[in-house]
Order: structure tokens, then C-alpha cells, then sequence
């Protein structure tokens, strides 16, 4: 999911013309083990039950989405993490 699509898809604030919305977002990519994405999710269902527990103020209702999920993106070789030169500064 795009940002763009988030947006068509969140409703639609009066108060707010589209170049003032506001939609925080990330999408990622890992090459992961089923069992280290499952680990992943517990910790962000950790995460939404702390965003239920909120205290409840303002005016603007928010609404909070992630997931993990298989895709179907190439696979890249794998890479040696000690050969990827650093950039400094």
C-alpha cells in the first residue's frame, strides 16, 4: 500500500485541504524467517494495544494500520553486511 492510496482511502478531513494532511507512513522490505516475522507482529500488537490505551483528547480521530505480511518481491542475494562499504559523515 502507497501513501497516495492512504490517503484516498482515509477519510476525508474538512478541515484540511490535501496539502495540509497529514498521513505518516513506512513501508520496508526484509528478507525474513516466518518465525522472525511472527516474533515482528507480536511486538507491534504490543504497539496497537498501547495506541488503544491512548488518553483520549482533541478533536481528530486517528487511525493506526501496519502489518507484516509475505510478498512476492524478487529475492536479492544475499549480502555480506562487512563488505558494503560505510559512508562517513
Amino acid at each position: 500500500m502507497t501513501s497516495r492510496c492512504c490517503l484516498r482511502c482515509s477519510a476525508p478531513c474538512p478541515r484540511w485541504s490535501s496539502s495540509r494532511s497529514k498521513l505518516w507512513g513506512f513501508i520496508r522490505h526484509a528478507r525474513i524467517s516466518e518465525a522472525q516475522a511472527s516474533a515482528f507482529w507480536e511486538r507491534m500488537a504490543e504497539l496497537v494495544a498501547e495506541f488503544d490505551r491512548l488518553p483520549r483528547a482533541g478533536d481528530t480521530m486517528y487511525g493506526f494500520a501496519v502489518g507484516v505480511y509475505p510478498t512476492d518481491q524478487p529475492m536479492l542475494p544475499a549480502q555480506d553486511v562487512r563488505s558494503t562499504p560505510r559512508r562517513s559523515g
